[in-house]
């Protein structure tokens, strides 16, 4: 039997299954194969779920291309089979797809109802309203994944940012899992900010909350109202937050963004993120302050004002990049 305690998180096997495909059906850019390399690396997990996924693929794959002649599994339309069933891709997929399945009805704790995805562009933010009355705000360029089951409420943020609002329900713990770290709640209100996957900032505004950061031998961290948490690869740090600098992390739902003695190039990193634009403030510039209350969706009048406020000149290149140097 199966012991709980060893199953690996849900998004552990979404990732086994995924690159599961690409190795089967594609061939990685160096790109990728560096980012499988670090996949790998991080957990011993890793391997062995990839492992399975590859021979589950592979002992699944003439089932599926029976279920494929059988008309009870479609494939991509324009998709001509190559030589060889490993070396193409839609039949691998539906493999792979047909593998996850088998694994997560293997899986003891499956949620059983009710999945969503959610992504949110740039200069986009979202508001979604679950069914048990709880809410997330999506602010730009974030990514989120929501299962609802019998036992928990999990939710998976890929990337971006967003503001939880849960519903108390203390039979069902509410967990949001990031590639950095996974939060549990019953019934609060916080924020969570993920960071390129590898770091999280948590910021609890009402209730309490648990977070349990990534990386080995770290402990879970209990934060209540005012607390912020951010993990790091190198170090988790919590501090106590004043309500100006806890209005300031918050701004993003109202559509603002507040700067208080803060670096031009951290601000500018700011608005990059938000527009998914590249924006670079010159090494002479860098370190000028900015304070004050701007329009995140008023990208252009943010770089008016800095020219208006500091002694700067924005100038773009042919390639679109936005860069800020010392006016002449």
């Amino acid at each position: 039997m199966n012991d709980k305690k060893d199953t690996p998180p849900v998004d552990m096997e979404s990732e086994a299954s995924l690159w599961a495909a690409r190795l089967d059906g594609t061939q990685l850019t160096l790109g990728q194969r560096r980012e499988l390399d670090r996949w790998l690396e991080e957990d011993p997990r890793h391997r062995k779920l990839l492992e399975r996924y590859c021979r589950l693929s592979a002992d699944i794959e003439p089932v599926a291309r029976a279920a494929v002649q059988a008309g009870r599994l479609s494939v991509p339309a324009g998709e001509a089979p190559r030589a060889g069933w490993l070396h193409w891709a839609p039949w691998t997929v539906a493999a792979t797809a047909v593998a996850a399945i088998a694994l997560w009805a293997w899986w003891p704790a499956n949620p059983t109802w009710q999945d969503a995805k959610f992504a949110t562009a740039a200069a986009q933010r979202q508001d979604v309203r679950l069914s048990d009355g709880s809410r997330v705000e999506l602010n730009a360029g974030s990514s989120l994944v929501l299962e609802e089951g019998r036992t928990e409420r999990r939710t998976r943020l890929a990337s971006g940012e967003a503001f939880f609002s849960v519903a108390r329900d203390g039979e069902r713990p509410f967990l949001v899992e990031t590639p950095a770290g996974v939060i549990r709640v019953t019934g609060t209100s916080f924020n969570v900010s993920v960071d390129h996957g590898r770091a999280i900032e948590v910021t609890v505004v009402e209730g309490s909350v648990q977070v349990s950061p990534g990386g080995a031998n770290r402990p879970p961290v209990s934060l209540k109202g005012g607390d912020r948490l951010v993990s790091t690869p190198a170090k988790v740090t919590v501090s106590k937050l004043e309500p100006e600098e806890q209005e300031r992390v918050l701004s993003w739902r109202t559509g603002r963004i507040v700067f208080s003695d803060t670096s031009l190039s951290e601000a500018l990193a700011r608005f990059s993120k938000y527009h998914g634009r590249s924006i670079v403030a010159e090494a002479s510039v860098a370190d000028l302050k900015v304070g004050g209350r701007f329009s995140l969706d008023d990208l252009e009048g943010f770089l008016s004002s800095l020219e208006t406020i500091l002694s700067v000149k924005v100038t773009r290149d042919l390639g679109g990049t936005i860069h800020v140097g010392l006016r002449p």
